[in-house]
């Protein structure tokens, strides 16, 4: 699916980001306003340079400190206008209450408190193994000691908090004093969780639905790294065929309710048997870059946000695509050679140019540029042995 955007598709839809501007908000704003959608970004709250440059790709850019500036940032946007608003896992608490004070619609307002509801990871986990989902079996932190986990789930053991995202509070533990101090340190991310240690590797499953778990596009992808640890998304994808995997995902979003985008992570053990161990119910880091791979999602949820469900539905993820994700890959080819970046830039540049617009291939390369700078002064700046 590699057509021409359509200019006017988002034509009188207004989406709102809150907080950090993930790498996967950053692509889906600048995606969707290139389909004529209004984008507005408030953060939450971030400097006058991240607020420029956020300004290359988004319609609107603003700030708020607390709730009560949040609320009225949204007031001033008009809340009835207000189609959607995609708020990262750390302010999405923050957000609800304030589209509350703000008073957006109805539907929007329950659709921002069931993502609440289940951004919890416990919450989420516990639905899911009540509904017969393969899942890790979880424990909540608050009503047993990291004794009473080890002894009831082995080690290792996963030790996370359960309000976050991209794996930053996840940490896998070998003893009972260190799970003890992991809990301690996940404390501030909405509490601390145990989880059952599952040995395979991760997958990720990726959707765009509608009502009643109507799935437009469906896919799964392996991940590798090499890049950047202030990246969120991975290098490399490559895309695979998994029925199973993808049936997993049809019955977790016949669960979840709603409508949107999810990314679901999934540890294939030996057998080859997926156990879902992670859910976010918004976009993730290879949002725009899986269009190599044959699919939009970017034009997916225009669609769902529209109203629009005639077009083509059941669309799969074209399985066995090698996929470069810019700017991560570019900056983790730079950690080996400088001229090899650079010719990946320039690959992928004309595609990003399309998909996403000028303003956020020039932002994202200029920061990308001052990264590598900036790492390879520190390594020569490194004492050698």
């Amino acid at each position: 699916m590699d057509t021409v955007d359509a200019p006017d598709a988002g034509s009188g839809l207004t989406v709102v980001f809150v907080g950090p501007l993930l790498a996967c908000f950053e692509q889906l704003a600048a995606a969707a306003r290139r389909r004529g959608v209004r984008t507005v970004w408030i953060g939450y709250p971030y400097s006058a340079v991240r607020r420029a440059r956020a300004r290359m790709f988004v319609s609107q850019v603003t700030t708020a400190y607390d709730v009560d500036s949040l609320a009225a940032a949204l007031r001033e946007i008009g809340p009835e206008t207000i189609t959607d608003i995609q708020a990262s896992e750390q302010v999405l608490s923050h957000t609800v209450a304030a589209a509350a004070r703000a008073r957006v619609g109805p539907a929007l307002q329950a659709e921002l408190e069931r993502r609440l509801h289940l951004g919890d990871k416990l919450v989420m986990s516990l639905t899911l193994a009540a509904a017969g989902v393969r899942v890790p079996r979880a424990l909540d932190a608050s009503n047993v000691t990291a004794q009473q986990a080890v002894a009831e789930l082995g080690l290792p053991l996963v030790v996370k908090g359960r309000l976050a995202n991209g794996g930053v509070t996840v940490h896998i533990v070998h003893s009972v004093a260190e799970a003890a101090r992991a809990s301690a340190a996940v404390a501030q991310f909405g509490g601390p969780m145990y989880e059952q240690f599952i040995a395979g590797r991760t997958l990720s499953y990726v959707a765009s639905y509608g009502g009643g778990g109507h799935v437009l596009t469906e896919g799964v992808y392996l991940s590798s790294r090499v890049g950047h640890a202030e990246v969120a998304p991975p290098d490399h994808v490559v895309t695979l065929d998994r029925p199973l995997h993808r049936a997993t995902g049809r019955t977790v979003l016949g669960l979840v309710g709603g409508s949107g985008l999810v990314n679901m992570n999934l540890i294939e053990d030996d057998q080859g048997q997926g156990w879902v161990h992670d859910i976010n119910l918004r976009p993730w880091g290879t949002v725009v870059a899986l269009r190599r791979a044959g699919v939009d999602f970017a034009d997916d949820y225009v669609r769902i946000h529209s109203g629009d469900l005639t077009g083509e539905s059941g669309n799969v993820v074209r399985a066995g695509e090698q996929v470069d994700v810019f700017p991560s890959a570019v900056l983790g080819r730079a950690t080996t050679s400088i001229p090899a970046a650079f010719v990946l830039w320039a690959r992928l540049l004309p595609r990003y140019l399309r998909w996403t617009g000028l303003g956020y291939v020039l932002a994202e390369s200029v920061r990308s540029a001052l990264i590598i700078v900036r790492d390879r002064w520190r390594a020569r700046r490194r004492p050698r042995r």
